[in-house]
């Protein structure tokens, strides 16, 4: 949050949200050929855990790993680091 706070006033954040919050992509996933990995906290603050298992749900070959964090994307400081890394690492193992 604080990165967010240097990066971008509040009022560009709020149209920023507006814009990406009222972005639908459900129907093109089905057209999604690879393998994808969809990893979320489940405390993100920024989208809530379920609209990950909706994303994934709507990609014919994902694999959905719900990390138990808060951060949007997990730093390598979170203690769900190791895990993310360690799964992440398995997925690009197994499909490259």
């Amino acid at each position: 949050a604080e990165d967010m706070r240097k990066m971008i006033s509040p009022e560009n954040m709020g149209r920023y949200r507006g814009v990406i919050d009222n972005i639908d992509i459900s129907p093109i996933l089905s057209k999604v050929e690879v393998p994808c990995l969809v990893c979320h906290g489940t405390s993100d603050r920024m989208q809530p855990v379920e609209q990950g298992r909706l994303f994934a749900k709507g990609l014919p070959n994902a694999k959905f790993i719900a990390y138990e964090s808060s951060n949007h994307t997990i730093p390598d400081n979170d203690p769900e680091w190791p895990r993310f890394e360690r799964d992440a690492l398995a997925f690009l193992a197994e499909h490259s």
